[in-house]
């Protein structure tokens, strides 16, 4: 369409999944490309989901020790893991957030990372105060999950294979 014979191509993010496609049908058209993740198209609901919750997990937990070590993290000297269920079941409370508002909002400061901030928040939402912080809502959880949907093929068969990929 741009009538070029190579391009240069950055992916971020789910941009990375278009460059992989981009490459896949026309590598020869190619100068550079960087990728900066690399997401598997081809896995089936199980891994997906399984790659997302490992890699989530994980970043949590590096979380975790990052705010053990540093005193100037609003958590420090607590038992985040035992805070994070509470600050959870308050959050699902506050109006006129989505129940899941915190989760999505730690969730993106994970992938930045932004420690100071996703602290901040389980502190607040623990202690019942909604957020002090002013991240853009522009319902970008249903922007996510409809591209997702449609560009994968994630199919959940029935309830049972629902509650076993859920409790995996």
């Amino acid at each position: 369409a741009l009538h070029e014979q190579k391009i240069n191509y950055q992916g971020i993010s789910y941009g990375t999944l278009l460059g992989q496609q981009y490459a896949e049908k026309f590598g020869s058209r190619i100068r550079a490309m960087v990728l900066d993740s690399n997401i598997d198209h081809s896995v089936d609901i199980r891994h997906f989901t399984a790659d997302r919750a490992a890699a989530a997990d994980a970043a949590f937990k590096e979380f975790v020790q990052w705010c053990d070590r540093t005193t100037t993290c609003v958590l420090h000297g607590q038992d985040i893991m035992a805070t994070w269920p509470k600050a959870l079941r308050n959050a699902a409370q506050m109006p006129p957030m989505s129940p899941t508002w915190l989760r999505d909002w730690v969730f993106g400061d994970m992938y930045r990372p932004d420690w100071h901030d996703m602290a901040q928040l389980i502190a607040d939402a623990a202690a019942g105060r909604p957020p002090m912080t002013a991240q853009a809502e522009y319902n970008y959880a249903s922007i996510r999950l409809a591209t997702v949907c449609q560009d994968f093929a994630l199919r959940v068969k029935d309830f049972q294979q629902y509650s076993a990929i859920r409790a995996e």
